[in-house]
């Protein structure tokens, strides 16, 4: 190999994150000319040696060279040179632990957030005309949420905006953290044509993604297992093994033990008749009639934008405008007298947003304990009964070990997870799920699949959304279909569609 044609070079790398030994002896060479994906299961290590290629971890010995830097104007370092574009970051623009959950529901409450346009203004280079945020807002078709404070956004168009921001600075290396997570199918056809066309205009890219998703203009492929690399494949040899990668195995215990719960006196968990909801004239729901039996299994799906989360934030009790429309909830109309937390009482919940929000500082334990009274901190004791059932889920993930992690510490992956967990943990009578299997591999949906149709006992109730059809359960036989905040259909099957 010629030494000029060394992209990234990693030598016997060793790498540290504060004291936690990460990565071990690792030997990778990135071409000029290639364009690599980092492929793996959950807590394989992805994320973590995207950090490391881009100088956010410490080498503690070996080598990691970066010749693609002499070529610059300016021979910056590799931490100037590159961007990772990472879905757990936070920003100084904007911080979703200065707020509260339920906060981008409330209209009086958002004054003075940052809107969507402004979080890309700042990020634009001096040398840069406004029309280029205009004309990537308009690609990745964005352009009617521009005017929105940030924290309104859905998970999709959060996602969209914060691709947006990585592509205005214009990075030598542009390295993005399983982008298509949390975007409908239409939107990651759209990303798969912007990053082919981003690698034609000579962008240096480098991305973690599923191993389904992988655009054309990506020549190789590194598959991660347990923080060790495990092959190196061209685009065609990793296609050909394909099946074996997607068919992996995760190591589970017997069920969690489920105590027999009261029969529900009510008989309609879910009612809505003619709901109507608008933010400032835009209407984000309209004239919406659903009706949710006991025990139903339902499917929600729908584009990014169509009307889900604001469906979703009226049934969960975090929407102020319920009380402006006839919803019943558990067999009575919002504003008869129930308090919020009677209904989150009933709930288990896990939303693609919901990790941002815990206080830095909380263990694993404490997080899924804060799903027996749906909160986002804990300022009491768990009790006995308690820690055996989060512990009884943790080990049905073969997870014991994360109990006592930082929260804040764990992948992308090992957070879902958490929090399916905590969804669980009161075995609640209405369990929503939106998009729950973002960063998780094959192996652990099925897992998790096979966990919550042990909780979804007759009588529960089941609100599933996705993007992906082979994430929804075999056993859901209602589905429900948004777009542009209507309902386009209402479909029952026997068995799940092909």
């Amino acid at each position: 190999m010629k030494p000029d044609s060394i992209f990234i070079q990693l030598n016997n790398a060793t790498y540290y994150k504060g004291n936690t030994h990460l990565f071990d002896s690792l030997n990778w060479t990135i071409r000029k000319g290639e364009c690599w994906a980092i492929v793996g299961g959950l807590g394989s290590g992805k994320t973590s040696l995207a950090e490391a290629i881009t100088g956010k971890l410490f080498l503690r010995s070996g080598e990691a060279m970066f010749p693609f830097l002499e070529d610059l104007p300016e021979t910056p370092d590799i931490h100037e040179a590159s961007y990772l574009l990472s879905f757990q970051e936070e920003s100084h623009v904007f911080n979703y632990a200065n707020f509260y959950y339920q906060q981008r529901f409330h209209a009086t409450e958002t004054a003075g957030i940052i809107t969507a346009r402004d979080y890309l203004l700042r990020a634009l280079p001096d040398s840069e005309s406004i029309l280029l945020v205009e004309e990537l807002s308009r690609q990745f078709g964005i352009t009617e949420v521009l005017p929105l404070e940030f924290i309104k956004l859905s998970n999709g168009q959060t996602r969209k905006l914060r691709i947006i921001k990585a592509l205005l600075q214009k990075p030598a290396l542009l390295v993005l953290d399983n982008p298509f997570a949390g975007l409908d199918a239409s939107s990651r056809k759209d990303l798969h044509k912007i990053i082919d066309q981003l690698v034609v205009q000579g962008i240096h890219l480098l991305l973690t993604s599923y191993p389904t998703e992988l655009p054309q203009s990506i020549t190789h492929v590194l598959w991660l297992d347990k923080l060790q690399i495990k092959g190196k494949y061209s685009r065609k040899e990793f296609l050909g093994t394909l099946s074996v990668q997607q068919n992996g195995y995760a190591e589970q215990s017997q069920l969690p033990f489920l105590a027999n719960k009261p029969t529900p006196a009510f008989e309609t968990v879910i009612q809505f008749k003619n709901v109507q909801v608008a933010y400032e004239g835009k209407k984000a729901l309209q004239h919406i009639n659903w009706t949710v039996k006991k025990g139903e299994k339902w499917a929600l799906l729908g584009p990014n934008g169509s009307g889900k989360s604001t469906l979703l934030s009226l049934i969960a009790a975090d929407h102020p405008q319920a009380y402006a429309n006839h919803i019943e909830l558990f067999g009575k109309r919002r504003g008869s007298g129930e308090s919020i937390w009677d209904i989150k009482q009933r709930i288990g919940f896990v939303s693609p947003e919901l990790h941002l929000y815990f206080k830095t500082g909380m263990t694993s334990r404490e997080v899924a304990a804060t799903g027996f009274r749906d909160v986002l901190t804990l300022n009491r004791q768990i009790t006995e009964e308690e820690n055996n059932i989060i512990i009884d889920l943790f080990h049905y993930y073969n997870m014991e070990s994360l109990l006592n992690r930082r929260f804040q510490q764990l992948s992308s992956g090992e957070q879902r997870i958490i929090l399916l967990i905590r969804s669980l943990v009161k075995n609640p009578d209405l369990i929503i799920w939106d998009e729950p299997f973002q960063n998780v591999d094959n192996a652990f949906i099925n897992q998790s699949s096979s966990l919550l149709q042990h909780y979804c006992q007759p009588d529960t109730t089941l609100l599933f959304v996705s993007h992906y059809a082979h994430e929804i359960p075999g056993f859901i036989t209602r589905y429900l279909f948004l777009e542009k905040g209507i309902i386009r259909k209402m479909a029952y099957y026997s068995q799940k569609p092909s």
